[in-house]
């Protein structure tokens, strides 16, 4: 009777075994991957992996009607004219800007091990945080205000046709920042953070740049994203 029970007992610890060990593995990245992303970020070379750009409206009379409705100021600078600032992250980008964040507060790097690591790790999705960007003009601010986004997309860079186009997997408020001066003007100003299926992004940036647009309430608004740069963060061993 007793060897029975050991019998039952063994095999229900190996059948609770077979799950844990399969979520161990379920990850397309290696701990030494997940180290060099951590040692970009400590050396202050994220942006190595990952990129930024520019949204500006699209089309010849759009980007025409944004210039003449805009002010230009007593040193030259243009007021009223719309951008977003969008950074595209692969995963190990992510883990890289993680462990600079680290740094810069003093912390100790973090391991690979890190349960913040090990969820950006399993997520295993790309990343495109959009911010209005005003460039401190209270002008600027207003309009982008009144400029919600409404829908994400990518596509290759060149694909006007949009047949290669990526549906977000998510996308969500990301948190705000207040415009104001000091006649008590203030504007809140929304960011936005969209997810992308790794797959898809791998696979434009194969061949193409990756366009970002943003569908708003004001218009299409697009920019580039390397290739080069954006691949970089799905193979950090290389950096």
């Amino acid at each position: 009777m007793l060897d029975k029970l050991s019998s039952v007992v063994s095999l229900t610890v190996l059948i609770l075994s077979i799950p844990i060990a399969a979520k161990a593995q379920d990850t397309a990245y290696s701990r030494a991957e997940i180290e060099a992303a951590i040692d970009i970020g400590i050396r202050d070379r994220v942006n190595r992996i990952q990129h930024e750009c520019s949204a500006e409206i699209g089309g010849f009379w759009n980007k025409l009607g944004e210039v003449l409705t805009a002010e230009q100021g007593a040193f030259g600078q243009w007021h009223g004219i719309r951008k977003f600032s969008i950074t595209g992250q692969p995963p190990m980008a992510r883990v890289a800007d993680y462990a600079a964040g680290a740094l810069k507060r003093y912390l100790p790097a973090p391991q690979s091990t890190d349960e913040n690591i090990v969820q950006m790790v399993s997520d295993d999705v790309f990343t495109v945080w959009i911010r209005p960007d005003s460039d401190g003009s209270m002008i600027t601010a207003a309009r982008l205000a009144d400029t919600g986004v409404e829908h994400v997309v990518i596509r290759p860079r060149g694909d006007k046709e949009g047949r290669l186009t990526s549906q977000p997997l998510t996308l969500d408020v990301a948190g705000s920042e207040s415009a104001a001066n000091l006649f008590g003007a203030s504007f809140e100003l929304q960011g936005v953070v969209a997810t992308f299926a790794s797959a898809d992004v791998q696979a434009i940036a194969k061949d193409n740049d990756i366009e970002v647009i943003l569908i708003t309430s004001g218009g299409e608004f697009k920019c580039n994203l390397d290739d080069t740069r954006i691949l970089r963060g799905y193979n950090p061993l290389d950096n």
